[in-house]
């Protein structure tokens, strides 16, 4: 039995515009040099505070996972991804979620 195919109508959507850029972690911080981030967070101008969300992959795995999601007060300094990679590298959760989609997706 095939799935049931439903027409989509996307009307009255509330679309809201998120900005990201991605990075590779360091080797020597996590033995291995292929764990790339992704970061996408909410743009500055619009809020005064920039949730943003953090997904992991490894390597050219087809899987990349949600690992974190936090929030930033907005300081208005046109620095955000600075302040994003700053907040990153001060957080044990980052650092310990991390750790664990590696052991998970690594087996």
């Amino acid at each position: 039995m095939g799935i049931p195919v439903f027409p989509v109508h996307l009307v009255g959507l509330n679309i809201r515009e998120y900005q990201g850029f991605r990075f590779d972690l360091p080797e020597q911080d996590i033995g291995r040099s292929d764990v790339q981030i992704y970061v996408e967070y909410r743009n500055p101008e619009d809020t005064s505070d920039i949730p943003y969300n953090v997904w992991a992959q490894l390597g050219q795995q087809s899987i990349r996972a949600l690992i974190l999601t936090s929030t930033l007060s907005n300081t208005h300094n046109n620095a955000v991804i600075e302040s994003i990679v700053a907040d990153l590298n001060h957080s044990d959760e980052f650092r310990e979620t991390i750790e664990r989609f590696i052991e998970h997706f690594d087996r």
